[in-house]
């Protein structure tokens, strides 16, 4: 139900009320409905119903009815609650009132660690669900779905503890550790959302007028990016290694392959070099056998005006020279049964981790990557498998740190370098990191192929990674190029270029001249429109900076009050003044459009078209869909 205040009431001035059923506060901007019988919280606008709180999770899901028992502490600042279950297992529920929405903290009422610990909300108050994890975002809305993630930490893609909802709820949950969350599991119509193995579960949950004014009000607490990378790295295409080469990657290949890029006419001006450059991970130095002169090579690549950027992980190989030094040192993650170095299994074997919380580890660590910056002129690194899931045993550290801080510590090796890419993080959200996509299957799959494309890119543009970086044009995830049967799919390709050529950036590594000569031609038309957009994408960029507005969005971002626009997941804005909608479908000749209320060009025909209605759109192989808005 939707609980209004307006009648005689000043929202300038908080107040509190109280009944035997019920407390209410009412607030400037939102108003905050506390039922005793059942136990339940309602959020509330002063428009509709934002958020709907229902239940408690402890250990397992509490079943039965709660209660409120006593409310004590009673001011417009702060409302202190103590709720019981029908089993008198009691729990304490703090809430703190802000300009902006309230502060909300859970225990249990001894204040012992739980293996769960959270709330229940209704989804269906809310309207519809975005954030969290970028691999599970292409499930749009997330509410639609029945979704578990347990654990929820820093892997995989990019992740934040940062839910929004249509109805202008924003719900960030303030902490390092594990948490779970899930949609219609077990219950339809719930979300749960839970720290694991903790005391506690604190969460801010800010009252928008609207679901972009959350994002906005949450991005003063998430914190906007400092620094905003060079315009170069928006302005022109990327190139990686990594597909073309895969691990034989050698410094003969890599001069012919920038030579074809110049002789392509494809302007770029960031390489990255990516696995295999070393003998041993954990001794970042190259490998002489594969590159006789990285000098050289280097100062070749300069003089093409390209920065280079390294692959580099957080591991150290037991073979590896840097192992003992690191280990004499205490410079290891430690294993706490057997006090010797923590090992884990990674993609590529098994290897100890530098623990980034001893300062003076961190500071070695720092120093082995600058002695490439300073030694050969390398302008930064691809930091690559800091995810917490390689701490999922248990482990010890200088600093006592969670799994999810330990990611944003080997995220935030990127600030030293003018060149940086990373694909995961918790809180990093004010570094201003270049954030990738994850390796893609080179397919047209909408969980992990081109159809992800869009929907992972603005759910991390949503949890403020705004300077996001699509995936290698045609995949990187390099097991499907290994497939057997594996057959290079051109139209994928292309389509692919298309889908990237408005986003922020665009990466290539399987070389696009490798393409029969026509679709060579329209790879080359979309990466020079990019470059042709680039000012103003860069000015995107910067304006990041100051609000913390994301370059590319969803077209509710613009829109809050369309309906429609909650459900698109396969367009996006790309700032407020272009529309995208790349064609994803293999075969299709043209496609569905969707333009939400106001007055749209063509970008191709000049054609004006009113919005509030789809179109189906004409698009051959050569042709992206792109509408200019018109102010």
């Amino acid at each position: 139900m939707i609980f209004s205040f307006s009648g005689g009431f000043i929202k300038s001035q908080p107040v509190i009320s109280e009944t035997m059923d019920y407390l209410d506060f009412r607030g400037k901007s939102y108003s905050i409905h506390i039922t005793r019988s059942p136990f339940g919280i309602v959020v509330n606008n002063y428009k509709n119903d934002i958020i709907e709180i229902t239940g408690i999770i402890h250990e397992t899901t509490v079943k039965g009815k709660l209660y409120t028992i006593k409310a004590h502490n009673i001011t417009t600042e702060r409302i202190d609650l103590s709720v019981a279950d029908e089993n008198s297992r009691y729990f304490s529920v703090v809430i703190f009132t802000q300009n902006n929405g309230l502060k909300i903290s859970l225990s249990s009422s001894d204040k012992s660690v739980c293996k769960k610990i959270g709330f229940r909300f209704d989804t269906k108050i809310s309207g519809h669900w975005y954030g969290g994890a970028v691999v599970k975002s292409h499930l749009w809305p997330l509410e639609t779905n029945k979704l578990t993630v347990d654990p929820f930490y820093a892997t995989s893609n990019q992740t934040s503890p940062v839910w929004y909802t249509s109805a202008g709820a924003g719900i960030f949950a303030e902490t390092f550790s594990n948490l779970g969350y899930s949609f219609n599991d077990p219950v339809e119509g719930v979300f749960e959302l839970y720290s694991k193995d903790d005391k506690r579960l604190d969460l801010e949950i800010i009252a928008g007028v609207d679901i972009r004014d959350a994002f906005n009000k949450l991005s003063e607490i998430l914190g906007k990016p400092f620094v905003v990378p060079p315009s170069d790295y928006f302005v022109f295409p990327q190139f990686n290694t990594w597909i073309e080469f895969m691990s034989n990657v050698n410094q003969e290949g890599i001069t012919r392959y920038v030579e074809e890029i110049r002789k392509n006419n494809f302007p770029s001006r960031l390489f990255i070099i990516d696995d295999k450059w070393t003998k041993k991970y954990g001794d970042p130095e190259f490998d002489l056998t594969k590159f006789p002169d990285p000098g050289k090579m280097i100062s070749f690549l300069h003089e093409y005006n390209f920065k280079i950027a390294l692959w580099i992980t957080p591991f150290i190989e037991a073979e590896a020279k840097n192992f003992k030094y690191a280990s004499d040192h205490n410079f290891l993650i430690m294993d706490p049964g057997q006090n010797k170095p923590y090992f884990t299994e990674w993609w590529n074997g098994t290897a100890a981790m530098v623990d980034l919380s001893n300062p003076e580890a961190y500071s070695w660590f720092l120093g082995l990557l600058e002695n490439l910056r300073d030694k050969y002129g390398v302008d930064g690194f691809k930091l690559d498998a800091g995810d917490a899931e390689y701490l999922d045993k248990p482990f010890s550290s200088y600093g006592s740190i969670t799994t999810n801080e330990y990611t944003d510590l080997f995220a935030g090796l990127g600030k030293y370098f003018e060149a940086n890419e990373l694909r995961v993080s918790w809180r990093t959200q004010s570094l201003g990191l270049i954030q990738r996509l994850r390796d893609k299957a080179p397919t047209w799959s909408a969980i992990d192929g081109l159809n992800s494309l869009i929907p992972h890119a603005l759910t991390s543009s949503l949890l403020g990674y705004v300077f996001v970086c699509p995936d290698m044009i045609g995949g990187g995830l390099d097991s499907g190029f290994k497939t057997k049967g594996y057959k290079f799919d051109e139209e994928l390709f292309v389509r692919w270029t298309e889908a990237s050529a408005l986003m922020p950036m665009m990466q290539f590594s399987v070389a696009p001249w490798r393409l029969k000569k026509e679709n060579i031609a329209i790879c080359r038309k979309y990466s020079d429109l990019h470059v042709s957009l680039g000012d103003y994408i860069y000015s995107l960029a910067e304006k990041a900076k100051i609000d913390g507005s994301p370059i590319v969005r969803p077209l509710f971002f613009e829109f809050p009050s369309d309906e429609t626009a909650f459900h698109i997941h396969d367009e996006f804005m790309l700032g407020e003044r272009f529309l995208v909608a790349p064609v994803l479908q293999q075969g299709a000749v043209s496609r569905k459009v969707y333009l939400p209320e106001s007055t749209w060009i063509d970008f191709w025909t000049g054609k004006i078209f009113h919005g509030g209605q789809s179109i189906e759109y004409p698009a051959p192989l050569e042709i992206l869909p792109v509408f200019i808005r018109v102010e």
